[in-house]
């Protein structure tokens, strides 16, 4: 087949235009599927979470307490915030058969560090647990200068060891005159200390 010369000249052009055209279609095609991936695209959860536009996570409070006495297990067990004592008591197995379920108030919100103590029927209620009086219930108050190691261990922190470094300390030294002189005893820390001192008296 015979073409014309100036259709000849043609070519080339004709070619070059099939390429751009090409180039141009495979380029708005890719930006196409560009735009549709970023439009369902979720920002990553680790980002969320640093975004200042969203609400932060709800932070769980654990609160630890102490639960002693007449308890089917005794020992620290961890609740939530707004848990009752009944609860604490749960989880420490229940009360025995000896316990005095009148001799501890189940409905009481529990707090960090609280020390929960279930009384045998007949017992009276251990001092730590008696709630001071806006007068001052002295009466409430373990006195360091006169408690037995047994008693000194019914204190939040104060175990076998801490007790008997406590009566220790007292046969050397003399009663102490004021409840802070407790720091000098080994073992007792200013943490403990502060514990301490709203459950004790020298007097």
């Amino acid at each position: 087949m015979n073409i014309p010369p100036r259709v000849k000249r043609l070519i080339p052009y004709l070619l070059a235009a099939g390429v751009v055209t090409a180039v141009l279609f495979y380029v708005l095609w890719n930006q196409h599927k560009t735009d549709t991936v970023f439009d369902d695209w979720e920002m990553p959860a680790a980002e969320a979470e640093t975004n200042p536009e969203l609400p932060p996570d709800e932070v769980e409070i654990v609160i630890v307490v102490d639960v002693k006495g007449e308890v089917s297990v005794p020992g620290v067990y961890l609740l939530e915030e707004g848990m009752r004592v009944l609860d604490a008591v749960e989880m420490a197995g229940g009360f025995t058969e000896k316990g005095n379920r009148d001799g501890v108030n189940l409905a009481q919100r529990v707090s960090d560090e609280m020390v929960i103590y279930v009384p045998a029927e007949g017992e009276d209620v251990m001092p730590e647990m008696a709630a001071p009086t806006a007068g001052g219930a002295g009466e409430a108050l373990i006195n360091i200068n006169t408690a037995s190691q047994s008693e000194l261990e019914n204190l939040p922190g104060i175990g076998p060891g801490k007790a008997q470094a406590i009566v220790s300390y007292r046969d050397e030294h003399g009663s102490f005159s004021i409840s802070a002189d407790l720091i000098n005893v080994p073992g007792i820390g200013e943490r403990t200390l502060e514990q301490l001192e709203p459950l004790i008296r020298v007097k």
